[in-house]
């Protein structure tokens, strides 16, 4: 980043505050008044089911001292608790859950299957 706040020209600020990613990158040394809102208009996107890549703005607000580019989008805190739980592998279940669940079937015979039936005995 460049040393100091950066100074936006008339023509370059929209009224609310919004742009793409790529210009606010380029202006990521901005302060952001108390209270400001800051519009991401392509700040996250999808791919729907008709392959179409949809836009989703992301919005953060200023608090009259950080730079833009330090600032975190609102909801970000959320997402990424969000994110660490659902990856969280061992949370939802205990270790003796886990074991137990791991080795809960076996196959009876030496192919498992009697007749037409697949036989499974429990340990």
């Amino acid at each position: 980043m460049t040393k100091g706040p950066t100074k936006l020209r008339n023509e370059q600020v929209k009224i609310p505050n919004s742009n793409t990613t790529e210009f606010w990158n380029a202006h990521a040394t901005m302060v952001p008044k108390k209270d400001e809102f800051i519009i991401y208009t392509d700040g996250s996107s999808y791919v729907n089911e008709k392959g179409e890549t949809v836009f989703v703005p992301l919005v953060k607000l200023g608090n009259g001292v950080s730079y833009l580019g330090l600032l975190p989008f609102l909801g970000e805190d959320v997402s990424r608790r969000l994110t660490a739980h659902i990856n969280d592998e061992v949370r939802h279940i205990t270790a003796e859950e886990r074991e137990k669940w791991n080795k809960k079937l076996t196959v009876k015979g030496a192919t498992g299957i009697v007749g037409s039936k697949v036989i499974f005995t429990q340990d």
